[in-house]
């Protein structure tokens, strides 16, 4: 999925208190027990935070959507968050003391090494009082969740299940651009200049990277770079990635001066396309410096900037502004159906497809919406959830409450907890971050989201198996091929 510059952390709790409902699990275990009873640890105690947990965990999904619209619940929320972490962070404490117990008796160096370390962990009267204060918080929130209106949600009814932009584009899934095309197209020869510059502007979701997609494939330029721009992107690091892009290789090359040496020689004479998908009014480029190397290539050279901001194009000299507007209706649902319809109409097409086009109405005109939600329904029949969605009060939400599209946030509520655990850790990287899959799932496994299967498979299959249902679920895209 393309990093939206989404702020997931409030959402974030759900995931801290599966992962705390895990460890429970395991600590509560036989194996452990006698290590617990040896320590003085309060049993009891574990097994009222397991039940406060999953007491709290059945109002999750009310929880996550209404605390956007009521600021009760979301103080709520916030303490109810702060409380699993700390659960988790005693259950880590708990999980460190017995390790240290287990390796504690070796009569060598590494064994009373760990012993001096036991010595410093906190004591187990220490731990229970600790145990004590967190159980007495979850039973206060999970006492006051009826007084708020919340209901419970029962997880297993969830449909079951930043990063940086591609190149690639399927055009047989992209409606109402035709016209957008060919405007920027017959553009492109006309304008006189050696290298022209295109700002397609547009608000988040309505397909700047999906016009620039069709426009970078159009093979009018062999010559050509896609590269995408991030928040944190610095003039070094976007040249690098141009440089890298062109060549189709690695570059260990660090230094400014060097790769912009490099990167214009590589461009003298060449007519080429380059592509900065991304450019936004956090970005503190220095346009001047970035586009020298740029200015050597041959007559009838472009460069297209994707921007939410007026004054970015403005910023980068465009000589062609392109406003982008929301798709017209028909084209919405021509994209949402291309995606919820996938396997053909269901038996009740004529009742769902009612409700569907109720729900393409709110979308606004927005490709990422609808192909977003498209992808979320796609995966049941029942009329039921079609109606949850469409009569979903995140559509209510405020402008300027969130920078979260009320679709993507529908698709995310939809998934099961194991999934939005997963795609909440990706927050920790930065918009246009390139993420590899199996770096990123081991580490969910170091960070211990994916649990252990009680089948024949592997943890890693698990993971797997993850990346993959968020990647067709659009919640993570593609990147180009090396």
């Amino acid at each position: 999925m393309t990093n939206q510059n989404i702020d997931w952390i409030g959402s974030f709790v759900s995931a801290a208190m599966q992962v705390a409902l895990g460890r429970v699990d395991t600590i509560v275990s036989p194996a452990v027990l006698e290590f617990l009873r040896g320590n003085h640890i309060d049993e009891p105690l574990l097994e009222k935070l397991k039940m406060l947990l999953v007491l709290a965990a059945t109002v999750l999904n009310d929880v996550e959507e209404k605390q956007f619209t009521d600021t009760s619940v979301k103080e709520w929320f916030d303490g109810l968050r702060n409380a699993a972490y700390d659960a988790d962070d005693l259950l880590d404490e708990i999980a460190t003391l017995q390790n240290k117990e287990d390796s504690s008796g070796s009569d060598t160096v590494v064994g009373r090494f760990n012993a001096y370390l036991h010595s410093l962990t906190p004591s187990a009267r220490q731990l229970t009082s600790n145990l004590d204060k967190i159980v007495e918080m979850l039973k206060f929130f999970t006492e006051h969740k009826g007084s708020l209106g919340l209901n419970e949600v029962n997880a297993g009814k969830s449909l079951s299940l930043a990063l940086p932009t591609t190149s690639l584009v399927d055009e047989h899934q992209v409606y109402g651009r035709d016209d957008d095309k060919k405007k920027i197209i017959d553009f492109l020869p006309s304008n006189g200049k050696r290298v022209a510059v295109v700002a397609i502007v547009g608000m988040g979701g309505v397909g700047k990277t999906t016009l620039a997609r069709m426009l970078y494939n159009d093979n009018l330029y062999q010559f050509r770079s896609w590269t995408c721009i991030s928040e944190t992107s610095d003039v070094c690091q976007v040249t690098k990635k141009v440089y890298e892009s062109f060549t189709l290789s690695h570059s260990n090359i660090s230094d400014l001066n060097v790769l912009q040496i490099k990167l214009e020689r590589l461009l003298r004479g060449q007519r080429f396309l380059l592509v900065l998908d991304g450019f936004s009014d956090e970005n503190s480029l220095d346009w001047d410096t970035l586009r020298r190397p740029f200015l050597s290539g041959g007559r009838g050279s472009k460069i297209i900037v994707t921007t939410r901001s007026q004054r970015i194009a403005k910023a980068v000299q465009a000589d062609l502004t392109h406003p982008l507007v929301p798709l017209q209706e028909e084209d919405t649902w021509n994209l949402f159906s291309s995606h919820a319809f996938k396997a053909g109409k269901p038996i009740n097409y004529h009742v769902i497809e009612a409700i569907g086009k109720e729900i393409v109405k709110k979308c606004k005109g927005l490709p990422l919406a609808a192909k977003s939600l498209g992808s979320l329904l796609h995966y049941t029949e029942d009329v039921e959830e079609w109606e949850n969605v469409c009569n979903s009060h995140i559509w209510e939400l405020p402008c300027g409450k969130s920078s979260i599209l009320p679709a993507l946030r529908l698709s995310y509520n939809h998934l099961p907890s194991l999934l939005r655990q997963c795609f909440v850790y990706c927050s920790i990287f930065p918009q246009g971050y390139e993420i590899e899959k199996w770096d990123l799932i081991y580490l969910w496994m170091a960070e211990g989201i994916l649990p252990k299967p009680d089948t024949q498979k592997r943890v890693e299959d698990v993971g797997h198996e993850c990346f993959q249902e968020l990647l067709s679920r659009s919640f993570f895209d593609q990147s180009n091929p090396k």
